[in-house]
């Protein structure tokens, strides 16, 4: 049917590796699709796709992976005018830069 959806991730179970890894590539995957749509539903999905991709990194240590899928995100966000979550992205930022920082 042409829409693309990202796999579920296991919760607050935490997930081994290889889960990880597969994870993240299958986010990637599906934000590259997504990406390249011209389905409005399909690119209200794409910030929440980000977002996700931001805390598996962060959950995997690639703190700087995650900041950037954070600030991509946030910068989406700001494009669509969807400023109701701007503030939860500045503390998220915030943390990981501090994280980066003191590494």
């Amino acid at each position: 049917d042409g829409k693309y959806f990202p796999i579920s991730s296991k919760g607050s179970e935490r997930c081994d590796a290889w889960e990880l890894d597969y994870t993240i590539a299958e986010h990637e995957r599906v934000l590259k699709k997504i990406s390249q749509s011209k389905d409005v539903y399909q690119k209200i999905t794409y910030s929440g796709i980000l977002r996700v991709l931001s805390r598996l990194h962060q959950q995997k240590s690639d703190y700087r992976k995650a900041l950037e899928y954070l600030i991509t995100a946030r910068d989406f966000d700001l494009q669509q005018r969807h400023s109701s979550s701007l503030h939860n992205y500045d503390i998220r930022i915030k943390e990981l830069q501090d994280i980066l920082r003191f590494k």
